[in-house]
């Protein structure tokens, strides 16, 4: 089973112990069963003997199933724990474009839904795998007392066994369609929470996103989910209206043909009710079986598509751009990109474009909205990976081997930031300069930093991206990109940030790149390029 194939990669060994374990509470199981059927012929003899022996096997039966569900349980746990980590770690390291394509929503669907279904899926795993035992056991015993009721029960579960199966191929059809219509619906979630400032105050787009889709694709959803639960009970209902027919065979049609002892049938009658709920629960967990090796490959499918290798930036291998924090300029060379729709058609595109960049230069770029300015901005600090041409700092030509050393040489504020509530990778920075800075993007009424962490980040949008601002001069790199940061700001905070936080940092030695639309601060600007339709033009005051 591929839960066994993955738990086994983790910790073969103790696998094993669950296995032998798991197998050991079986028999102890069937044991009681053999007691009970020994009381059964002579109630009265070596009672209080029946009785230790009982007591006796019922603790060892406790004591070994709670072992097994418990090391199960780490031993799930851990595993699920280290993938999603694991996963975790190669989605910070992919590729943005990759990462857009796949959607929130989807991610957020294999590290929640998942992993939660592979840890109930091996929980559910080792009640069956117990219970199997016991019934393989019982059944074996049944044999010992009598051949013909033997022969009929193995019949009829056969029979019901054989009914599963059959339904197990319509079921993982109902399964696999119900994940993806989850998916689907996680992502109309997103956009209602993403979104609920426009749908809170236009009534009939938040109306038509509910009604015509959410809703749909929900009761879809629900229907899928429901066709699955239907085949699972009817089928649960089969096999224990066999199982009545079994004993009703046992009693009244059997004894007919062939001779039955009355304390026969009474075992025979104890046993198979001793063992019916755990045929049906074996038989029940069919289903959880399916979905958790749906789950597993719904995870494996999704580090596979982590690992696209045209989408890796952090190829191994010695970096001459490793440590760099002075350089004389960045070189575009023939520099293209182009976004692709569903099929892979090309789309928009920047390039192919040359272009030069000095250090130390105060870079404006410039041009009207989806004239591909952000676009080009991540290009330029390798979160999209250029198609064509080549990227250089000096001469040294950026590739995959250094891709990360390249992009530890920026330090951003796109349109679209995070604001992270503490200083990652800047823990070192000290309280009274963090609040400083605070003080002079006149946010220190919003927020401060204590204890490694600012105080509160529920702010305005202008004065996130003054928070912004903020984080990332203290990431002390050698280039910082800028993209629309005065935009949301009040005039007198516009003209602070052109005529002062930007000739700072260019008397710090710092590079500055900033896509802008405000032409009353263009002469703070060293140089100031233009942007239309994906290519640079001439700029014309």
């Amino acid at each position: 089973m591929e839960i066994i194939k993955l738990l086994r990669r983790f910790s073969p060994k103790m696998v094993n112990h669950i296995v032998a374990m798991i197998v050991f509470s079986g028999v102890v199981n069937s044991a009681i069963l053999a007691i009970i059927c020994a009381v059964a012929i002579s109630p009265e003899k070596n009672s209080f003997r029946f009785f230790m022996l009982y007591l006796a096997t019922l603790s060892i039966f406790l004591f070994s199933k709670r072992y097994s569900l418990i090391k199960s349980s780490i031993l799930a746990e851990t595993a699920v724990g280290q993938v999603r980590l694991r996963i975790i770690d190669k989605i910070r390291h992919a590729d943005l474009r990759l990462l857009e394509q796949i959607g929130r929503s989807s991610i957020h669907s294999r590290l929640t839904t998942d992993t939660t279904e592979i840890s109930m899926g091996f929980s559910g795993m080792i009640h069956s795998a117990q219970a199997m035992v016991m019934v393989v056991f019982a059944v074996m015993f049944l044999a010992f007392i009598s051949l013909p009721i033997f022969l009929m029960t193995i019949t009829v579960f056969g029979i019901c066994g054989v009914i599963y199966f059959l339904n197990e191929e319509k079921a993982e059809i109902l399964i696999r369609d119900s994940s993806r219509k989850e998916t689907e619906l996680f992502s109309l979630v997103d956009h209602v929470i993403d979104g609920f400032q426009e749908l809170r105050i236009n009534k009939t787009k938040n109306d038509s996103l509910f009604d015509q889709y959410l809703r749909p694709l929900a009761d879809t959803t629900t229907n899928v989910k429901l066709k699955f639960f239907y085949l699972l009970n009817n089928g649960l209902i089969f096999s224990i209206s066999f199982v009545h027919i079994l004993i009703i065979s046992t009693i009244f049609i059997l004894p007919r043909f062939i001779t039955i002892t009355e304390i026969t049938i009474i075992q025979a009658i104890a046993i198979i009710l001793y063992i019916v709920g755990p045929f049906n629960h074996v038989l029940g967990s069919i289903s959880i079986f399916s979905r958790t090796a749906i789950a597993i490959e719904n995870l494996y499918k999704f580090e596979e598509d982590l690992e696209v290798p045209d989408h890796n930036y952090d190829a191994p291998g010695s970096s001459e751009l490793a440590n760099i924090v002075e350089f004389k300029q960045i070189e575009l060379i023939d520099f293209e990109f182009h976004y692709a729709d569903p099929n892979g058609t090309p789309a928009f595109g920047i390039g192919p474009c040359d272009l030069k960049i000095k250090a130390n230069e105060t870079l404006f770029i410039v041009g009207g909205n989806g004239s591909g300015k952000s676009t080009f901005l991540k290009l330029l600090t390798g979160l999209y990976y250029h198609e064509n041409g080549n990227l250089k700092l000096d001469d040294i030509s950026v590739n995959l081997s250094n891709y990360q050393d390249y992009r530890n040489l920026f330090s951003i504020v796109f349109t679209d930031f995070h604001l992270f509530d503490r200083l990652y990778g800047s823990e070192e920075a000290e309280e009274s300069v963090v609040n400083e800075l605070l003080h002079q993007m006149e946010i220190e009424h919003k927020t401060k930093f204590v204890d490694g962490r600012f105080s509160n980040i529920n702010l305005s949008t202008g004065q996130k991206k003054r928070l912004a601002l903020v984080a990332a001069i203290l990431d002390e790199k050698p280039i910082y990109v800028f993209d629309e940061v005065a935009a949301d700001q009040d005039p007198q905070f516009r003209q602070y940030f052109y005529e002062t936080i930007l000739p700072d940092l260019k008397k710090k030695g710092k590079t500055i790149i900033a896509a802008t639309h405000d032409d009353k601060y263009f002469h703070t600007a060293d140089r100031i390029l233009k942007m239309e339709y994906g290519q640079f033009i001439p700029y014309e005051p």
